[in-house]
């Protein structure tokens, strides 16, 4: 059995442009794999190139989608593609493809001619549109990356809701809701940064945020709007001395484990933590240092531009690797073959497999854990069994079951 994920990203620009060329393996490293950085950094998503003409002809086979592919299309263009009609052509062709194929495709252009303004028919109505004129840098390169997660994010999430109800394919809708991130803090020493951090998104992306301060109306139920919005967003913590201390604190990050959402802590602790929180472990961390002695609103907007946009990129490809293993799952549990098989979108740990010991079988991401933590999870487990899909492939090629 050959296990295909349902998100593919297909990226398109002119062979005779290195700046697209450029960008367009940046984007590679960025979702797929950065082979100079080790096997943990990327996010292991399929990549695929469109640029070098096919054989017999003078432009890249067509994008073909299958029945229930899901398809992020990026076309890079600049004025060498434009200025050539031959890409043109193939380039309104691409446009034609995404149109026809409702929720199965999108395109995402990144504009990167001279004039900024890529004439209107280049760019389809249902297209995000992305400038990327002056970001050749590495700055550049991570906000274009950070643009482009977000975009897949809107893809993919009605696919994997349309999945998790049953449904074979979503519907063809319009725009689809942003990522809505909640920021986890504690109001003691964390609120002049959590402030600083919704009002840095507000103003500098599309992004929608839950802050309890503001986003909680007078009368409401606490506990359960903080529980709902937890369960419905992905959660920055923004970790500081006092925050492991802090029942609430403790509770935002436990519903957000229990629930499977994605997190990503941005790490203030600046003299130490008395009580070291033992729930925010196997999740990407950012560390921001703040020099707490002087800590004002000013200090914390400057470290919040560039520690927390760092926390913000990373929380959206956690929230994109999340949304498209949920997109994959019907594939996932087929390659399984079991009916009693639970998914996880992060590898497992002892909080998160609690609640699964009476199940057969938990799949979870490559790469597969090592062997001492393996051990010990499976003495709480009993007989369950873990598997990463590369394991899966392998037994099923050899014959093996779980």
């Amino acid at each position: 059995m050959i296990h295909r994920p349902r998100f593919r990203i297909e990226v398109v620009w002119h062979p005779k442009s290195e700046i697209a060329a450029s960008v367009a393996h940046a984007i590679f490293r960025h979702f797929y794999r950065d082979h100079d950085a080790g096997l943990d950094h990327g996010l292991g998503l399929e990549v695929f190139f469109r640029s070098a003409p096919a054989r017999g002809l003078t432009v890249p086979l067509n994008i073909a989608l299958g029945p229930d592919d899901c398809v992020a299309i990026v076309p890079i263009i600049d004025d060498t593609a434009l200025l050539d009609t031959t890409w043109v052509s193939y380039l309104n062709g691409v446009g034609e493809t995404a149109v026809n194929a409702g929720s199965r495709a999108r395109l995402f252009t990144v504009n990167m001619t001279v004039s900024k303004n890529l004439p209107e028919k280049y760019i389809r109505p249902q297209a995000e549109r992305i400038s990327a004129a002056k970001r050749m840098d590495k700055a550049g390169l991570t906000q274009l990356c950070a643009e482009l997660a977000h975009g897949f994010c809107r893809l993919l999430r009605p696919w994997a809701e349309a999945l998790e109800n049953g449904d074979a394919i979503p519907p063809t809708s319009g725009k689809d809701p942003p990522v809505k991130i909640f920021i986890s803090h504690a109001k003691v020493d964390g609120a002049l940064l959590g402030e600083a951090l919704q009002s840095y998104l507000h103003s500098e992306s599309r992004l929608h945020t839950f802050f309890d301060k503001n986003s909680i109306q007078l009368g409401e139920d606490f506990d359960g709007a903080i529980r709902d919005e937890v369960g419905d967003s992905a959660v920055l913590v923004v970790l500081t001395d006092a925050f492991a201390g802090r029942e609430w604190c403790r509770i935002e990050v436990l519903e957000a484990k229990s629930k499977g959402v994605p997190i990503v802590v941005l790490n203030a602790v600046h003299q130490g933590e008395i009580r070291s929180m033992p729930y925010l472990g196997n999740i990407p961390a950012i560390c921001c240092p703040i020099p707490y002695g002087r800590l004002n609103k000013a200090i914390a907007d400057e470290a919040i531009k560039s520690y927390g946009f760092q926390a913000v990129a990373k929380l959206l490809d956690e929230t994109l690797r999340h949304l498209a293993w949920r997109a994959s799952s019907d594939r996932l549990l087929d390659l399984a073959s079991s009916n009693d098989t639970r998914l996880m979108a992060r590898s497992p740990e002892l909080l998160t497999v609690l609640a699964h010991t009476h199940v057969k079988h938990i799949v979870y991401p490559d790469p597969p854990l090592g062997n001492a933590e393996r051990k010990v999870i499976s003495s709480l487990l009993g007989t369950t069994e873990l598997s990463t899909p590369s394991e899966l492939l392998i037994r099923n090629s050899l014959g093996v079951a779980p």
